[in-house]
């Protein structure tokens, strides 16, 4: 196997695995923090400081430390993940709270005036939120996103300081044994942008001009 067909091989294995932390992570993310940031901005009781302190524990925690705690500190709890699946959790709930925010800063500013306009129609909470705040909110959340998306990309690098073998790591690996820095850097970097620019154009795609 020559050097470029083995670069090649590690990076398609470095490729599959930071493809599949972001498919395993992005999704749930976006669910757990739609109903974070929800729950946060409908409720004003001890529940909702709860909760409001929860969001901020996790955007203030760093994401390595609690990739450490998941794979080396939940085992002396009783409950043990593998490094992949350990990185993919940690990545969501940290993602999650960042959304969170943005959703609980869209309901309470952004779009104040449509939630007044449905109350005053006679809307329950559950019809204002599945017929008004989602529709207009799933719209203007599209660059939050898109943008974490993109984030979720290169924070997967953490993972592999665990032994999950991501792009970065397939490039550590074909820097020890070919002493050759720039050819893989360049290649993964090439990679990683070309997946910024795909989920950009994706997210626009999926998402329709808000005209109002």
């Amino acid at each position: 196997m020559t050097p470029f067909e083995h670069l090649i091989w590690l990076v398609s294995r470095g490729f599959f695995n930071t493809v599949a932390l972001l498919t395993l992570s992005l999704p749930p993310a976006v669910c757990l923090g739609f109903a974070l940031g929800l729950a946060r901005a409908y409720t004003r009781s001890l529940f909702s400081r709860l909760l409001d302190a929860v969001a901020d524990v996790l955007r203030g925690f760093p994401l390595l430390a609690l990739i450490f705690a998941f794979v080396y500190g939940l085992p002396e709890l009783g409950l043990t993940l593998n490094a992949f699946t350990a990185s993919a959790v940690a990545i969501a709930m940290c993602s999650s709270a960042y959304i969170s925010e943005y959703v609980k800063t869209g309901v309470l500013a952004s779009i104040a005036g449509e939630i007044l306009a449905a109350r005053s129609l006679g809307m329950s909470k559950l019809q204002e939120i599945r017929y008004v705040v989602l529709p207009r909110l799933l719209r203007r959340m599209t660059p939050v996103i898109t943008n974490e998306a993109i984030y979720v990309i290169q924070i997967s690098t953490l993972a592999g300081l665990v032994g999950v073998y991501e792009l970065l790591s397939a490039a550590r690996t074909y820097v020890s044994l070919y002493f050759d820095t720039w050819t893989p850097l360049i290649t993964v970097t090439i990679i990683y942008l070309a997946l910024a620019l795909l989920l950009d154009k994706i997210f626009r795609c999926l998402t329709p001009e808000d005209n109002t």
